[in-house]
């Protein structure tokens, strides 16, 4: 994070371009601008809610 504030001494370099994410059976992962995501439903709708995970690509 220190690195978006404009008198960081972290350099461009040292910023990763990989992001990977998993919560309440959704998950992405992101990559120099492309990302692949599986989504079961909307976070904020837990009760009740049941992935096909068995049938999940």
């Amino acid at each position: 994070m220190a690195c978006t504030f404009p008198d960081s001494a972290e350099s461009e370099a040292d910023l990763r371009t990989t992001q990977y994410f998993e919560h309440g059976g959704n998950r992405a992962i992101y990559h120099n601008g492309w990302m692949a995501a599986a989504r079961h439903g909307v976070p904020w709708q837990l009760v009740g809610k049941q992935g096909d995970f068995d049938s999940d690509t």
